[in-house]
Order: structure tokens, then sequence, then C-alpha cells
């Protein structure tokens, strides 16, 4: 229990972890954000996510705990305490069977072939390195298509901005910043092909963001996660 408490302590000490299970709530429901329409209990949800979040973050933790030996509050790199936080790992993965077991709401089968492919694309991670943090962002337009059960290209655009986020936001990220600039194009282009209609506003936008992060604004990243929400809530 230690091992857990002390995992806590060290790697969500922020309020931004906390936050993500809404944020993709927002952006898997944002047609019925838009319209007004809340039949989705979401609170429920908010708890299957964050669960889920937990245990993809802690196995990825662990995944990388030789590349994170030596770095400070990085407890979970340590032999003796890696057997056990791979154990919640599978309690937590549990957990969620449970949920969506019990109340049908989510598709149970979905999560567990998910965590297989997972686990597959780490053990091939182990090959090339530098590629484990990408994969590490899979879950995110996993979860979308869980959420909206199909695949759609909100998946593809959530994975993109998370992409830029790392980009923008840890200097250790494998994708250099012309990715970066290749993902804001993916997201603009994106947006004008899910609604050309709206084009006239999605160009000026993307190009502000463009101006942002060629200027390295402070918080950057979290203004470009906003921007790709409010555009797909009000545009």
């Amino acid at each position: 229990m230690n091992n857990i408490i002390t995992y806590f302590r060290q790697r969500y000490s922020g309020i931004i972890f906390w936050l993500l299970p809404v944020y993709i709530l927002l952006f898997a429901f944002a047609p019925l954000v838009k319209t007004g329409s809340w039949q989705v209990d979401w609170l429920y949800l908010c708890i299957v996510l964050w669960v889920a979040l937990l245990a993809l973050r802690l196995f990825d933790d662990l995944s990388s705990s030789e590349k994170d030996t030596g770095k400070p509050d990085r407890d979970y790199t340590h032999a003796h305490g890696r057997k056990k936080l791979y154990a919640f790992v599978y309690i937590l993965h549990l957990a969620v069977f449970v949920f969506c077991f019990v109340t049908g709401k989510l598709f149970w089968a979905g999560y567990a072939v998910f965590i297989l492919i997972n686990e597959v694309l780490y053990l091939l991670g182990k090959i090339w390195p530098p590629g484990m943090p990408v994969l590490a962002l899979l879950k995110y337009p996993f979860f979308i298509i869980w959420l909206e059960h199909s695949f759609t290209p909100h998946a593809l655009l959530i994975f993109l901005a998370f992409v830029f986020y790392e980009i923008a936001e840890d200097p250790a990220f494998p994708l250099g910043k012309a990715w970066g600039w290749l993902c804001l194009a993916g997201i603009t282009g994106l947006q004008v092909a899910g609604d050309p209609s709206h084009a006239i506003y999605y160009l000026p936008l993307g190009a502000g963001i463009a101006l942002l992060y060629f200027t390295g604004v402070k918080y950057f990243e979290y203004m470009m996660l906003l921007w790709v929400l409010g555009v797909k809530i009000w545009l």
C-alpha cells in the first residue's frame, strides 16, 4: 500500500490528470453539450475513465522504469515496489471490467482487446524505445472510439492534439517541433473536412494557434487543447 500511496504523491500532485476524464467526455459528447442534451451518465463515465487512465498511466510508467531510473520522484523504478504496482494495474483493469459488465454502458470486450493490443505494442516498443512515449498516447483515440462506439475522425483529432501537447510541453518527447507543425496542419485540416461551412472560422483560429506556437507563449499547450475542444463544442 505504501508503494501505491507514494506513486500517487509523486505522479499526481497536479490537477491536470484529474480533469482528463472530463476533457475526454466533453470531446466525445460535444454534440450533446452543444445542443444541451445531457442524457449521459457523466459521473459513472468519469469514474470509469479515471480508473482506466490511472491503470494505463501506471502501466506506461512501469514500462518506462528502466529509462526513468535516476530521475527524482520515481520510486516505481525500484525493483522492490514494481511487483505490487503491476498487481495494482491489473486490479484497476478488473475494476473497469466489472463497471462495464455490471452496468452494460460500455463494451467491456473492447477494453480487453485494447489492453492486449497495448501490451503487445509496448513489447514491440522495447525494440525502438523512443517510440514508447508516442504509443502511450494511443489511449486517447481508443477512449473516443470506446465512448462513441465507432471509429470517427474525432479519434484521430484527439490523438494529434495530444501528440501536439506532448511536443510543446515535454522537451524530451521524441518528436521534434516540425512534427508539431504537422499536427497543427492535421488538426486544422480535420476541422475543415468535418464541417467545410465553418472553414472561415477554423482557418483563422488555426493561424492564431500557429502564431502562439511560433512565439512560444507560456502555457501554449493548454491553450491548444482548449482550442481543439472549444471548436468541437461551439462550431
